[in-house]
């Protein structure tokens, strides 16, 4: 770390202690701004969590370069009108961990929502991947009893795919399902 910079590389990839937003960028940013020279120009202008006593007033740059960043996630949000309801537990999704299964094997996830308006039509589904290479399976169930997947299946054949990056995946159902009032409705995801 380059202090009189603000400036970060690291030659070695080493374990991230904290996370940060990347909030913009600088192509021409010098490599002789960094305190060991990373192999080209160009930084990721970044808002730390340290307070504004850290760095640039609570920024820094990374080089392009850095060997510690260990993954990221951006987010492409919809329009709040897109839909007449939206129904979740967790606004921002849970991207911290899925637990049981080894490398390899399937985690199976469920959330169980009651519709509230008289005459409501599902249009999309959507699921956080917490993980990179990962073939999902989403299937949905009306009127579960007790296990999520004791309920009536609504989609023919699951919606099944492959997402290459971590991050929270809105789908858009082929046809909009009918539900009314009362209904209970279990989103059941297998990755």
């Amino acid at each position: 770390y380059n202090a009189e910079y603000a400036a970060h590389y690291a030659d070695k990839a080493t374990t991230p202690d904290h996370a940060v937003t990347i909030v913009g960028w600088d192509d021409d940013f010098p490599k002789e701004n960094f305190k060991v020279q990373p192999p080209g120009d160009g930084a990721w202008q970044v808002r730390n969590s340290w307070g504004k006593d850290h760095g640039q007033k609570g920024y820094f740059w990374l080089s392009y370069y850095d060997e510690s960043m260990s993954g990221g996630r951006a987010y492409n949000a919809v329009a709040p009108d897109k839909y007449d309801h939206i129904y979740h537990y967790d606004k921002a999704g849970m991207l911290d961990s899925y637990v049981g299964a080894e490398e390899g094997g399937v985690i199976k996830a469920a959330n169980v929502f009651t519709i509230q308006g008289e005459e409501e039509y599902l249009k999309a589904v959507s699921f956080p991947l917490i993980y990179s290479n990962l073939k999902y399976s989403v299937q949905i169930y009306k009127n579960p009893q007790g296990n999520p997947e004791s309920g009536t299946e609504l989609l023919e054949e699951p919606i099944q795919g492959y997402k290459k990056n971590s991050g929270i995946y809105a789908l858009d159902l082929a046809e909009p399902i009918r539900l009314e009032k009362g209904d209970r409705i279990a989103v059941v995801l297998t990755v």
